[in-house]
């Protein structure tokens, strides 16, 4: 693999296994933000553009989950996180739809996109929802196992995955040169309220 934010290896991938598996589809808030305009290009019957409408875009993925698809939605994790909060909570965690919010420009690194576009709370809110499992790809190794062979595409559930924007170095301990994921899955009767 070349030097492609993981971000847009997660995308490439749902364009990949689009090919031999029809059985998802596709939301985008307008960002192009995981190459998900070919996903669009070749399946468009399957791949719908909201526009700048996070909020409508989970009530919509949320719809067409209960009909028993298996959704995929993207946008900045900061507006998914915030913007759509209430609507992840209470139509897709509550609920526990199969729904894989894919979370682009995370952490500090969002570029030219400014500070209102940085996203450092998302794991922090996403995790207090019952039924939801947080997924952080670590570089492309990461991006393409959490699509493959995490079962994200094989219904999960509520998730939420974390991509960056940019291809950043990956931090490797001098033993090691595995890239791994990080998943996070706390079932809702775990919690408990105080």
């Amino acid at each position: 693999m070349g030097k492609m934010a993981d971000r847009h290896i997660f995308g490439n991938e749902l364009c990949e296994i689009g090919k031999t598996r029809d059985d998802f589809v596709v939301l985008n808030a307008d960002t192009k933000a995981c190459n998900l305009e070919k996903f669009g290009e070749l399946f468009p019957e399957r791949a719908f553009t909201v526009g700048i409408a996070e909020q409508d875009m989970v009530d919509i993925a949320a719809g067409l989950a209960a009909c028993g698809n298996k959704v995929f939605i993207s946008t900045f994790a900061v507006f998914a996180a915030m913007r759509a909060c209430e609507q992840v909570r209470t139509f897709i965690c509550h609920t526990n739809l199969n729904v894989t919010i894919l979370g682009t420009h995370t952490g500090l690194q969002v570029g030219g996109d400014g500070a209102t576009h940085a996203a450092v709370e998302d794991v922090g809110i996403m995790r207090t929802f019952p039924n939801m499992t947080i997924i952080r790809a670590a570089a492309e190794t990461g991006a393409v196992l959490t699509v493959e062979d995490h079962n994200v595409i094989n219904g999960l559930g509520a998730a939420v995955a974390s991509v960056t924007a940019e291809n950043y170095p990956v931090p490797v301990t001098r033993r090691s040169s595995i890239r791994f994921a990080i998943w996070i899955r706390i079932p809702s009767w775990q919690r408990r309220r105080s």
